[in-house]
């Protein structure tokens, strides 16, 4: 696909509250144009859309010709159905994450890109968190990572969410592990299950790291953090301190960059959709230990 000059045009579709964090995003970003936006309920797609000025619609076949790129951020179970049209069209795509609501879906996706050629990335946005990227930096190389541990604590909140704690929160944590080049799995040893809002996992990486997920949606305080070990040394990282925070490193704004780099053909840290499929995968292994999935 070649990118209209002199910005290609993106469409947002799905209107949630990620959603309109990335329509937010892409007003701000200097490599995009945001174009249009989509959503079923009528009302807040025309809101939206009248407070930016673009295009608006309920019909996702409504943008195709007017579209470059896409974000897609409706929910989960949606994920499939409106991603593969996209593909279909050349329509290079952000996928919210988790890629999808099976791994057969996963799968169905990854096959449309590769068929089409056509660009398919995942929004695991962590990865663009300027406390990872710092932390990423202070890794040695050759160093041994003796235990990882992360804690994603959230108040309880009124959004509705189709998604239990694991592919909500921890995927965050499972995609990070496998960002940050710690290792492959050796076996996952426990999953703690309290209920779908509260679930700690433990896992032993084959290079003998130790791995703790922790992951609350009703905490009575937030918190995001990893602990680390490096060769019997241990440091806390707040994923939510503002140390190395700029306007320009905003996480959605560096990782829409990183996506428009990626169809260009550029090497970037951005998800690709086999990593998409990879981080599905292990926290499926987790959520059929306490039967969460089938």
């Amino acid at each position: 696909m070649t990118l209209n000059s002199p910005l290609p045009r993106i469409a947002v579709i799905g209107l949630g509250h990620m959603g309109q964090h990335h329509v937010n995003a892409c007003v701000r970003s200097n490599r995009v144009t945001l174009t249009a936006v989509v959503d079923k309920n009528e009302d807040k797609a025309r809101q939206i859309a009248s407070e930016r000025s673009v295009q608006w619609s309920t019909k996702l076949q409504d943008i195709m010709l007017i579209a470059d790129l896409a974000i897609i951020a409706v929910p989960t179970h949606a994920h499939a159905t409106t991603t593969i049209p996209l593909l279909k069209s050349h329509i290079p795509c952000l996928l919210e994450k988790p890629i999808a609501a099976t791994e057969k879906e996963a799968e169905e996706i990854l096959l449309e890109a590769s068929t089409n050629k056509t660009t398919l990335c995942v929004g695991h946005v962590e990865r663009f968190n300027p406390n990872i990227i710092k932390l990423k930096e202070r890794l040695p190389k050759n160093s041994v990572v003796n235990r990882f541990v992360t804690k994603r604590l959230n108040k309880i909140n009124n959004r509705s969410n189709d998604l239990d704690a694991i592919l909500d929160l921890m995927i965050h944590d499972i995609d990070l592990m496998r960002f940050l080049n710690l290792g492959s799995i050796s076996e996952i040893n426990s999953v703690d299950f309290t209920d779908v809002n509260n679930i700690t996992s433990r896992l032993k990486l084959v290079s003998g790291t130790d791995v703790e997920f922790g992951v609350s949606r009703s905490a009575i305080n937030q918190k995001r953090c990893i602990s680390i070990s490096i060769n019997n040394e241990s440091f806390e990282i707040d994923l939510t301190s503002k140390e190395y925070c700029t306007q320009h490193n905003d996480p959605l704004r560096l990782q829409l960059s990183a996506f428009v780099d990626a169809i260009q053909g550029k090497e970037t840290p951005i998800a690709t959709g086999s990593a998409g499929l990879e981080a599905l995968h292990i926290a499926n292994k987790m959520r059929r230990m306490v039967g969460l999935s089938g």
